[in-house]
């Protein structure tokens, strides 16, 4: 059996394992550029948040070249990524968000923060410039499928995962977490990395938190000096993996780093996550509650402290918190978070460390 995977390739897959190479053909069909789309984007990892809608009208062209290439190859499977999901009968107005759903048949506080009801009610519903609503693409794709697939597992989402099988009346498969593959040791020369790789191996085991927020959430001003002033009354080892940042002098407060001195490190730009959490000294992560993200730390077993900074995140966060596996930082009503809130969580997470491994 062959599988056949569709898209851009260069920076979005891991490199194939040899003893699969035989199995998996790589086929580059390029998206069509539209207006407003940015140069090479063709995820929301290259935009900025919320300015997806011209990538889902580049999907909606390409419909053309995808039908040609599934006439040709004729698959027996054909395997799509879909929207979270959502049906408006079931949430009939942005208030019906802000309350755990009545027809949940188990117990949940899974519900949206009251001033996050309006957008994303809007971003489900509304149609974008795209001509199509999240909820019409949801819908467009699932009355195609023979079966959802669903990237959890009974023991962590058994309600959840049973509620949507009595709604699609069709298979649910959890194929498990599926947490990546352990990073392999590697040489590397880039002073920036070796600096930092020196500091955490000076540490105690498992007491250092990492703090990485997703390449789709871009961090404002005033939220970065928040999470630094946070980080500082924490007194705890941290290291930061500050994204879409070139240097301290426009982006920290100033004076930060002298003030932390050498008990945190903040590293600008991409920083490889996966061999961070896999070190010894890290006990503790700090991040917006990704699934991905949720998946890669859990594994490792360390104290999860979750800020969610965009509407699906606070469902997550959530469901987390429910599951006794993160502490959340706590949100005032305007969406606005303040530093002593990160200080509080963090000084309750230093007592979570050490949980074994899922």
């Amino acid at each position: 059996m062959g599988i056949d995977f569709a898209g851009s390739f260069d920076r979005r897959l891991p490199k194939i394992p040899q003893h699969l190479t035989a199995l998996i053909n790589l086929v580059e069909l390029p998206l069509p550029k539209v207006d407003g789309q940015p140069e090479g984007a063709e995820a929301t990892v290259d935009i900025l948040q919320g300015s997806d809608e011209y990538v889902k009208k580049a999907f909606d062209l390409f419909y053309p070249t995808f039908k040609q290439f599934i006439i040709k190859e004729s698959p027996d499977w054909i395997v799509h990524d879909p929207i979270e999901d959502g049906l408006r009968k079931m949430w009939p107005s942005p208030e019906s968000l802000a309350s755990p759903p009545e027809w949940f048949e188990f117990n949940s506080s899974i519900a949206v923060p009251s001033h996050e009801t309006a957008g994303f009610y809007r971003g489900i519903f509304s149609p974008d410039a795209s001509g199509f609503s999240i909820l019409d693409r949801l819908v467009l794709g699932l009355q195609g499928c023979s079966a959802t697939a669903i990237q959890s597992c009974n023991e962590f989402q058994v309600g959840y995962l049973g509620l949507l099988k009595k709604l699609r009346k069709r298979p649910v498969i959890p194929v498990g977490l599926l947490p990546p593959t352990p990073p392999e040791k590697r040489e590397t020369t880039d002073p920036k990395w070796v600096n930092t790789l020196r500091w955490l191996n000076k540490q105690l085991t498992r007491s250092v938190v990492f703090v990485c927020f997703r390449s789709e959430c871009k961090l404002k001003r005033d939220q970065v000096f928040e999470i630094a002033h946070g980080l500082q009354l924490s007194n705890l080892p941290f290291l930061w993996a500050l994204r879409w940042a070139t240097n301290d002098i426009d982006t920290l407060p100033l004076g930060f780093e002298c003030q932390i001195g050498s008990r945190g490190v903040v590293y600008m730009g991409w920083a490889p996550q996966l061999e961070i959490l896999a070190h010894p000294s890290i006990g503790g992560s700090f991040f917006d509650s990704g699934w991905a993200s949720t998946i890669k730390t859990v594994h490792y077993g360390h104290a999860l402290i979750v800020l969610p900074l965009a509407n699906v995140h606070s469902l997550d966060a959530r469901m987390l918190v429910d599951k006794g596996l993160a502490i959340k930082v706590e949100i005032n009503d305007d969406g606005s978070f303040h530093s002593n809130a990160i200080h509080s969580v963090a000084e309750a997470s230093h007592g979570r460390r050490g949980r074994r491994k899922v």
